[in-house]
């Protein structure tokens, strides 16, 4: 999720000018509060249409992933080796990482910056620290904040949005329990397989048609490589393999389009042709990567393919909790750092 500050100084400080021209300092600030939103419903409007631009070629990209993920399948491909599992974890990272690397350009251009990233450390450090103690707990709380984030993904009603996103963790229960509770088991220990499992189970088939309510009212509103997308989507989590259909829904429907968003966003503030996230975006996701594996390699009982495997897939979806929770956060960090910030619309 990307906050966009008010970076003008000149507006930052208005409600402490004197007075200019016979103007009160109440009329300054009232003017200044409609420029602000000006500013913001234009950037929000170029966000959008840049975002909606994208839409067709990220569309035709992850539709044509998944249909020739659903051919390999057909053919017998094994999905479910050790190797087929760290080459999904790695698409999973790479394609994943940037878009929430993005917090790292709001955090350093805060205006208190130590208070941002400490801030940020601490929510990462908090989510980490219950892994730790109560991995099955940590995992239940994962899978609800994905979909609070998921949901930014389905553009209408909350109930639509969020049942859509709902639908997409939920799918794989239909066709591949077995395989769900293997990963479950892997990631966060046996205990955390009965409730979890059971419950997303139960809810699947309301939260499909939610889902698919989504995709109709997007075809209907003339976004229908949108729609044809996040049916793809839905379509990959229920008949491919658990991993495997993550990884493209995951690194080829939502991480393109919040990555597009947030540079276009990022681009409002900064002016044409910004490179400033290039750095911070690297450093933070290469950092993400070593973590994942310094927490495969100290997991991992003896090297080998199925021992080296389990520990990334288990690096893998802690680094994305641990990096998930403050990622949603980030509006409230920059307002405790000291930042004006205007949100993101759905």
């Amino acid at each position: 999720m990307i906050a966009i500050p008010d970076r003008d100084p000149a507006i930052r400080g208005s409600e402490h000018a004197a007075p200019v021209g016979g103007k009160t300092p109440s009329a300054g600030v009232a003017v200044n509060g409609a420029v602000n939103e000006a500013v913001n419903e234009a950037v929000n409007e170029a966000v959008n249409e840049a975002v909606i631009g994208g839409e067709v070629r990220i569309g035709a990209l992850h539709i044509g992933a998944t249909a020739v993920a659903l051919v390999a399948a057909a053919l017998g491909t094994d999905f479910d080796s050790g190797a087929a599992t760290m080459l999904s974890c790695t698409a999973i990272l790479l394609l994943g990482l940037p878009h929430g690397a993005l917090d790292m350009v709001g955090l350093l251009g805060a205006r208190s910056r130590t208070r941002a990233i400490a801030s940020y450390l601490a929510l990462a450090g908090a989510m980490a620290a219950l892994w730790w103690v109560m991995p099955g707990a940590a995992l239940l709380l994962f899978f609800a904040v994905a979909i609070g984030h998921f949901g930014e993904d389905w553009p209408g009603p909350g109930l639509i949005a969020h049942g859509g996103a709902l639908a997409l963790l939920a799918a794989p229960l239909l066709f591949h329990r077995a395989k769900i509770d293997a990963l479950f088991a892997i990631i966060a220990g046996p205990g955390a397989i009965p409730p979890l499992a059971n419950s997303l189970l139960l809810v699947a088939p309301v939260a499909i048609a939610a889902g698919l309510t989504g995709c109709a009212l997007l075809w209907s509103a003339g976004r229908r490589m949108l729609a044809a997308s996040s049916a793809a989507a839905l379509a990959g989590m229920v008949l491919l393999p658990p991993l495997v259909g993550f990884a493209l829904s995951f690194g080829l429907f939502h991480s393109p389009r919040q990555f597009a968003r947030g540079l276009a966003e990022l681009g409002g503030k900064a002016g044409p042709g910004g490179r400033a996230w290039r750095f911070p975006v690297t450093a933070a996701s290469a950092a993400s990567l070593l973590l994942v594996l310094v927490i495969a390699w100290l997991g991992a009982p003896e090297v080998s393919v199925p021992a080296l495997s389990a520990g990334v897939l288990r690096g893998t979806f802690v680094v994305l909790s641990v990096l998930t929770v403050p990622h949603m956060m980030m509006p409230l960090v920059l307002r405790m750092a000291g930042r004006n910030v205007a949100e993101r619309g759905a």
